[in-house]
This record gives C-alpha cells, sequence and structure tokens, in this order.
C-alpha cells in the first residue's frame, strides 16, 4: 500500500512539474506590449543599446517586437495553428531549458490572438543579415572569424543536443547581441515546422539534395552545414553568396561536406589555439582608432598654432600689437586722444612722370622696392606706419558754424556721426607714419620722427629703379607735432585711423614742401629746439598754407656732429 502511495505521489508531483514547466513557455498574448516608437519609459533592466535599437524596429510580415514584462522580445510569426500535444509540450519544455552562450534563449509561445507566435530574447544588434546589410562597422578578419566560430558553437551544441538538426539555419534567424556575439535562434518546433513550407527566401539557404527530396524534409545535419556555408559566405563577401554566373555546385553531393565538428576545428585553427575575445578585439581597434585620432587632431594643431602665427604676425604689420591684441580678445577699442604727437607725411616727387615711363607692373616693384627701403628705416625707430593712407576732409558742425577737418585713415568705412563726407583723395604713392601713439613715449616722438626724416633722405641718395637706372628718385617731406584722436574704424576689415587737424596741417607741411628737404611747422620747430636742441633747422619765413593762411615753417637740415656721434 505505501509503494502505491508513493507511486501516486510521484506521478502527481511529475504532473504539478510538467504543469509548471508548461507554464514557463505558454504565454498569454495579453501579457505582452507591441513596441512602438512612442514607448520610451520601459528601459530599466534593459542595456541602453537594447532600449534604443528595439523602438526603431518595425514590424514586418514574419516578425514583430514585443516586451513582456522586464525582457525585450522577438517574435516570429506562424500561420499554422499549434495544438497541446504531448510530443509538441515535450519539446517545448526543453527548448525552454537550453542554454548556451550561442544559442539564443526561447522564451516561449503566445497562441491566444489567432496567430502563432514564437518568443525569443531580443538581441540590440539585430540580426546577422542586418549587420552585413548596414556595414556600420568594418568587420576585418578578426571579426568575421569570431561570428563564423561563435554560429559553429552554437549549431555543434544544437547537433549534440536532442534538437539534432535545425533545418532552417539563415542569416535571417541568427542575432547579433550589443557583444557582437552571434546566437542562433528558430530552432527546435518540429511541429510548426512540419506545418508550414519555407519561404522561396529562405530556400537560398537550402542544401540542393533536401530541395530536391532526396533527404528527410525537417533537414539533415549535412544541410545545416551548407546553410553555414551560405552564411559564412555572405559575411566574409558582404553580400549574397548567390552570383548565378560565378557560383560553383561542387557543394551539391552531401558526401563532400565536412561534417560540424571539422567545421569548428578548421576556424579554431585559424587562431592558434587562441580563443580571441571579440571585446577586447573592439576594444583594441577602438584605440588604435583613438591614437591614430589623436595624432591626427595634434598634427592639426601644430598647422593652427602656425598658421595663427602667420595670421598675428599679418595683423601686427597692419594694426598696432597692442590694438591687435584686443581686438584678438573680442574687446572694443575705444578711441583715445593723444595730447602731443608728431606726425610725418613723404610723397614721391614727380612719381606720376615715373610711373607712365613704365609698365604697371614696374611700378609696382618701383614702390616696392621703395617701400622695403622705407619699412627697413622705420623699424629702428619708435615710429607706426599707416599703410594704406587715404585723406578725408570732413566738415563738422560746431556751434552753428562749418569746421573743417582732415582725418588720416587706412580704409573709408565709417566715420564718427557728426561728420559729414565732402571729399576723398587717394595717394598711391604717399606715406604717412606717427609717433607717439599707441605706445606714449613723452617727447621722444619729435625726435624720432626727424631722425626718421633725415634717414630716409640720406637713404634715397643710393636709391635707383630697375628700369630707369638714371632717375633720381626724391620726396617731399612735411612734420608737424600736436595733439590727434586714434581709434579704430569698421567691422569687416577694422583699420587704425587717426583724426585730428594736426594730420592736416603734416599733409600741408609736405604739399607745400620742396624735393629731398624735411618742412616742418613752427609747433614741431619749437617742440624740437625745447627738447632735443642738437637739430639745425632754418626759418622758411611766412607761406600761404592753403586752408591755415599764413604760417611760419621751418627747414630740417641735419643734426649738429656732437650730436651724430652721441647718437
Amino acid at each position: 500500500m505505501l509503494v502505491v502511495l508513493i507511486i501516486v505521489y510521484s506521478v502527481k508531483a511529475r504532473a504539478r512539474e510538467i504543469e509548471r514547466l508548461d507554464s514557463l513557455w505558454k504565454i498569454p498574448f495579453a501579457t505582452l506590449r507591441k513596441v512602438t516608437h512612442k514607448q520610451s519609459s520601459f528601459t530599466s533592466n534593459l542595456s541602453e543599446a537594447s532600449s534604443k535599437n528595439i523602438e526603431l524596429k518595425t514590424e514586418t510580415e514574419k516578425m514583430c517586437f514585443f516586451y513582456y514584462g522586464k525582457e525585450a522580445l522577438m517574435g516570429f510569426k506562424h500561420q499554422a495553428i499549434l495544438k497541446y500535444e504531448k510530443f509538441v509540450n515535450e519539446e517545448f519544455r526543453k527548448m525552454r531549458q537550453l542554454e548556451h552562450d550561442s544559442v539564443n534563449r526561447f522564451f516561449g509561445v503566445s497562441m491566444d490572438s489567432g496567430l502563432t507566435y514564437t518568443l525569443w530574447r531580443y538581441c540590440a544588434r539585430g540580426t546577422l543579415q542586418d549587420v552585413i546589410i548596414r556595414g556600420s562597422l568594418p568587420m576585418d578578419s578578426v571579426f568575421i572569424q569570431s561570428m563564423l566560430i561563435d554560429l559553429a558553437s552554437g549549431l555543434l551544441f544544437l547537433h549534440d543536443s536532442f534538437i539534432k538538426v535545425h533545418g532552417r539555419l539563415t542569416s535571417l534567424v541568427c542575432v547579433v547581441d550589443d557583444r557582437w556575439q552571434v546566437k542562433i535562434s528558430y530552432y527546435g518546433l518540429t511541429y510548426l515546422k512540419e506545418l508550414e513550407m519555407p519561404s522561396s527566401e529562405e530556400l537560398l539557404w537550402t542544401a540542393p539534395e533536401i530541395i530536391r527530396g532526396e533527404v528527410d524534409q525537417m533537414g539533415t545535419q549535412e544541410g545545416d552545414v551548407y546553410s553555414f556555408a551560405i552564411i559564412a559566405s555572405e559575411l566574409i563577401t558582404k553580400k549574397t553568396a548567390w552570383d548565378m554566373d560565378n557560383r560553383k555546385e561542387s557543394a551539391e553531393d552531401p558526401r563532400h561536406r565536412h561534417s560540424m565538428k571539422k567545421v569548428k576545428q578548421l576556424l579554431s585553427s585559424l587562431q592558434n589555439g587562441r580563443r580571441k575575445n571579440l571585446m577586447d578585439h573592439v576594444v583594441n581597434t577602438l584605440e588604435n582608432y583613438a591614437s591614430s585620432l589623436e595624432s591626427e587632431v595634434e598634427e592639426r594643431m601644430k598647422e593652427l598654432v602656425a598658421e595663427k602665427k602667420k595670421s598675428d604676425l599679418l595683423l601686427y604689420r597692419m594694426l598696432p600689437r597692442e590694438v591687435a591684441d584686443r581686438l584678438k580678445m573680442g574687446q572694443n577699442v575705444e578711441p583715445e586722444s593723444y595730447d602731443s604727437v608728431t606726425v610725418f607725411f613723404s610723397d614721391v616727387v614727380g612719381f606720376t612722370t615715373l610711373a607712365s615711363k613704365g609698365s604697371p607692373m614696374q611700378v609696382v616693384t618701383l614702390l616696392n622696392d621703395l617701400y622695403t627701403l622705407f619699412d627697413g628705416t622705420i623699424s629702428k625707430h619708435d615710429v607706426y606706419k599707416v599703410i594704406l593712407l587715404q585723406i578725408i576732409r570732413c566738415r563738422e558742425e560746431k556751434n552753428r558754424s562749418s569746421v573743417w577737418r582732415t582725418v588720416a585713415v587706412k580704409n573709408f568705412e565709417t566715420i564718427f556721426m557728426g561728420m559729414l563726407v565732402s571729399k576723398v583723395e587717394t595717394i598711391g604713392d604717399g606715406y604717412l607714419c606717427v609717433s607717439g601713439l599707441p605706445k606714449r613715449n613723452g617727447l621722444e616722438h619729435i625726435k624720432a620722427i626727424c631722425d626718421l626724416s633725415l634717414e630716409l633722405l640720406s637713404g634715397l641718395r643710393g636709391f635707383r629703379v630697375h628700369h630707369l637706372p638714371h632717375e633720381q628718385v626724391n620726396i617731399r617731406v612735411g612734420v608737424h607735432s600736436g595733439p590727434v584722436v586714434a581709434g579704430v574704424v569698421g567691422l569687416t576689415m577694422p583699420r587704425y585711423c587717426l583724426f585730428g587737424d594736426t594730420v592736416n596741417t603734416a599733409s600741408r607741411m609736405e604739399s607745400n614742401g620742396k624735393p629731398a628737404s624735411v618742412h616742418m611747422s613752427s609747433d614741431a620747430r619749437k617742440l624740437l629746439n625745447q627738447t632735443y636742441p642738437g637739430y639745425n633747422t632754418e626759418c622758411r619765413g611766412e607761406v600761404i598754407i592753403k586752408g591755415k593762411g599764413v604760417m611760419e615753417t621751418y627747414w630740417l637740415l641735419g643734426r649738429d656732429q656732437v650730436q651724430n656721434n652721441s647718437a
């Protein structure tokens, strides 16, 4: 009697266990939530890649995607109506318990929605065919080899398990997880596969003897090896393996195909007995890429620094260093008043006649040689050169009367409010220098300009024109001291400009001077005698100056011998 009770208890316990195991793979459709593009709250316990990628998936004719609790699943659709039969239930129970790194986990079946869904764990990178078609990551030999070994390992595991044969192996049922590991899905399902004929697309991976009906239509292990070879060719060529013009038919005879065990051995031999971790290879690839990127960035930075030095050098030639540095930092340069500076004007005597005796290129060469001489001389003195000279005479309304002002600018873009532009004269051979700004130097500016003037006249005695070797180039020089306002004018191409009557007076000194002479105002001469009495000057007398009336002016003749020796 006790034995009978034990047997009855064991049978009931076994039945309860089977019922419990069956409840694991029987999944009510109501517990599934279809993935929509608007769902974003489901992220807990899912990797970031999985949660984002599954929301990008769209339902197809044969596949859809679900959330089941905290799991993301992919479901294969089946039109066949599944019956709860003993051998079917037993297969699903065993499939539910299969565990292998290269075999995708089977979750169960849903049959209460009009369609039958077989449900498998969702892998973030999609099917192997998706990976091949997208080509989002360059697959080198290590990637391909690792994926083929994963595929071979999973298929060998299935051959050695109760499954025995996959029968429908394609790149569409092989999935890739977020660690780039290949896993095989759609194994087992014997009853469903018997009821459903493979599609014409699936037959591309099916062995010829199975298509011709020479062997079991559910597939053979040799047929799985053939399907594996088709997938391998897809990975290696990254395109369809069915090149109808060049394909070989040597795989028609199943006896000529290796077993899956032999295939895995051949693949493992490529690694010299060592199993390479694909994620390590991915990390190494990214590190190498980052290293090359760092080298490229470093090289580009060197080029950038070199170009910045060139641009800074050009900028410092166009603007005073103090002004250029403030503009580079995005700061505004406010107009600044200078109580005492000395302005230098020069003009080539008879330049129009000289220019008419040569071609435009020869004139450019003449000016370039001349200004190179000037620039070399200026660099020895505390003098700032205004490059492209334009004289702008403006009328300023002041106390209901018109007061004419002259400003010297390098480019006409903007004039301060309250000034009406009347006339612009561009002097191609003119030269303007100023000392005492933007860096104040006390009263040394008068000495700097006088020394510059005398040295330029001395240097021109040995200057010769290439295309007119017998012509002597002479300049007129005008000098005046007084207050000016300096500021930056323009936004697109800012220019450092001088404003004030001092500029106009210096210009008039030059235009009323004589060749090879330095013509200076009484203000400049007075400042020179008070601060540096070692210079020789000669009174010219009273001269009628346009816009100024009668002015007493002087010639700068040179320096005393003692002064020259001390200098």
